[in-house]
């Protein structure tokens, strides 16, 4: 999972694979059920730095929405930070790990209290995938 991910993080961030290639229209599309909170992201690993697309994500009614990577299954999540505003819960914003030689294979956001210094996931999950 953390290689294909990497792939297509170069794919998507204008490095090494061709033009109209199918498995990068794949994972650019939008995704198909429009109620449901769903996201993309991508690692670049030369810069360390990340870009997540977001549709649909919950709103939160007390706290905010925060965001968690974790290099393999094994890993405990590391935090990011929290989530820009966003109308809708559509939107998009690039973050970074202070990790070096970071990969991320998953991510995880959660709804955590305002104000609140998180070390750990602990609010309600709004999204979570590879």
């Amino acid at each position: 999972a953390g290689s294909s991910l990497a792939a297509v993080a170069r794919d998507r961030m204008g490095q090494s694979r061709q033009a109209g290639d199918p498995a990068l229209a794949e994972a650019a599309a939008p995704p198909s059920h429009s109620d449901r909170a769903a996201g993309f992201t991508v690692w670049r690993d030369d810069d360390q730095k990340g870009f997540l697309d977001l549709y649909n994500l919950p709103a939160v009614e007390t706290g905010h929405p925060f965001l968690w990577v974790r290099g393999s299954d094994l890993d405990p999540y590391l935090p990011v930070g929290r989530i820009p505003s966003m109308e809708d819960g559509n939107g998009s914003f690039f973050y970074s790990v202070d990790e070096p030689d970071f990969t991320p294979t998953g991510i995880l956001i959660t709804a955590e209290p305002e104000g609140a210094q998180v070390t750990q996931p602990t609010g309600s999950v709004l999204l979570q995938g590879p």
